[in-house]
């Protein structure tokens, strides 16, 4: 159970759409670090909900919480996936386990 505020649609949506500029930059694009690019979303994710309600509260959030959103945003993306689609690799948490 999370111990933050919960994200809105308005949020999720803002997210999305820092990603996809982002992503869509023809200067920097996919050719950047993580540590260059989730900075950068953070930052955009910020500046599109400027003016929103709960703006203040949202000036609080890290990367740590916008990590952990997209996180969930992409779990349920995968959800709706054909099993076709989907990645043919063990899950992080069977691979976290220590052999016995």
């Amino acid at each position: 159970m999370g111990r933050g505020m919960a994200s809105t649609v308005c949020e999720n949506d803002g997210l999305n759409m820092a990603w996809i500029i982002e992503v869509n930059n023809p200067i920097r694009g996919t050719d950047q670090s993580g540590k260059e690019f989730w900075p950068r979303v953070l930052k955009g994710w910020l500046d599109l909900l400027r003016g929103e309600s709960g703006a203040a509260c949202r000036e609080n959030r890290d990367l740590d919480a916008m990590g952990k959103q997209w996180g969930n945003i992409v779990a349920g993306v995968v959800e709706f996936l054909d099993p076709s689609c989907r990645r043919a690799s063990p899950s992080r948490r069977a691979s976290r386990r220590t052999p016995t």
